[in-house]
């Protein structure tokens, strides 16, 4: 599935190429130029750590093929086409979050979801934590809880973002059930991190479109609802149960506790497994000189960020981000601090905490609809 992704990209990039010759072919020669010299890096990497340049290879050989979404994107603008495109995706997330109720109500349909395995010892053993496996979280077709809700925390507030644009042909009613539908699903995968990235991006939403006097008191009243109700419920429940996924959610508030046992457990915790392997602030460790000696006890996919800093070092940890970053520096640099580039930077934080915790900017899920996000305000700019 991944390799028809990626071809499917280039090959709708190499088309539009042909027709739009001056939009597509200036990022097709920047994003050559970039792959080349990345995979430099990585050759200088391996040969000043002794690490065979395959590992380096194998590990990012996925994580920047999204780039090319963006031409595509802004020429679905130009033409007027990019109504089709999100009409498309608002359906593919409706039928997801409606699959979630089914499967709430059916089990044992999440089994057919549930497809990254290994084989280990003679059988293939599940790649997806057993909690997740024996618990309710959404997951529909992503495979896995996380993919699910960190793609709708960037594709909820862009939503709202384009209902204040006035983009979406919908009514005041239908909008709001669909999107506290959606919201639903979010918290039903049980994700934290999800929860904390759609905060973000959706309080930079009303940010830009909101009055910030009345804004601050409603929110501090939201989440102090939350606060209230959840503190309660949560004390005494197990964070690693997904069995009540949106009590997962909100054990965040815990974090208040210090005599819980979450900080034991958090991303801190793990990360300080990985900074434990630390060499080399340029070069880094080597690839899986870390990664391989703590699966199980810390999950690369849980630290990214992290794990690419401590595995090849800042050169490539800073490179690694360029592709991300860069068409959202250079909207700044040509027009400065419009409402459409603040919204820019909340995309940009929301997938970036991602990236912390989750894998964020670096698997399909959250990096496709990022450079639709991203396609869509440059383009307005």
């Amino acid at each position: 599935m991944g390799t028809a992704n990626t071809g499917f990209i280039y090959l709708s990039a190499l088309i539009l190429l042909f027709k739009y010759k001056r939009i597509v072919l200036r990022y097709f020669i920047f994003y050559s130029v970039f792959i080349l010299s990345f995979v430099f890096l990585l050759f200088l990497q391996s040969k000043f750590t002794g690490v065979d340049l395959n590992g380096g290879l194998s590990y990012f050989r996925n994580f920047f093929h999204s780039f090319l979404i963006l031409p595509i994107i802004l020429i679905c603008v130009y033409e007027s086409n990019f109504k089709s495109l999100f009409n498309f995706l608002a359906l593919f997330f409706i039928f997801i979050s409606i699959f979630y109720f089914v499967q709430i109500l059916f089990p044992n349909i999440k089994d057919f979801f549930i497809i990254e395995s290994i084989y280990r010892d003679g059988e293939f053993v599940t790649l997806v934590a057993k909690q997740v496996v024996e618990g309710n979280p959404a997951i529909g077709t992503f495979i896995r809880p996380a993919n699910l809700g960190n793609a709708l925390a960037i594709f909820l507030p862009f939503c709202f973002l384009l209902y204040k644009k006035n983009f979406l042909n919908i009514s005041y009613v239908y909008f709001w059930i669909l999107y506290s539908f959606a919201i639903v699903v979010l918290l039903g995968t049980g994700i934290r991190t999800s929860f904390i990235s759609f905060s973000v991006f959706q309080i930079g939403v009303f940010l830009v479109f909101y009055d910030k006097k009345i804004l601050v008191p409603v929110l501090l009243l939201f989440f102090g609802l939350i606060i209230f109700f959840f503190s309660d419920s949560i004390d005494g429940y197990d964070r690693s149960d997904f069995s009540n996924p949106i009590l997962r959610v909100f054990y965040l508030v815990n974090y208040l506790d210090n005599s819980s046992t979450l900080i034991e457990s958090s991303t801190l915790s793990r990360s300080s497994n990985i900074f434990s392997y630390y060499k080399n602030f340029w070069l880094g460790a080597g690839v899986y000189s870390s990664g391989k000696y703590i699966q199980g006890v810390s999950s690369i996919t849980d630290l990214t960020l992290a794990f690419i800093f401590i595995e090849f070092g800042f050169i490539v940890f800073i490179s690694s981000l360029v592709l991300f970053s860069l068409p959202i520096l250079q909207s700044f640099s040509r027009t400065g601090f419009t409402l459409n580039n603040k919204l820019l930077f909340f995309v940009f934080l929301s997938v970036f905490l991602q990236s912390i915790t989750d894998q964020g900017f670096f698997t399909n899920y959250s990096s496709y609809l990022y450079f639709v996000v991203v396609g869509f305000l440059i383009s307005e700019n």
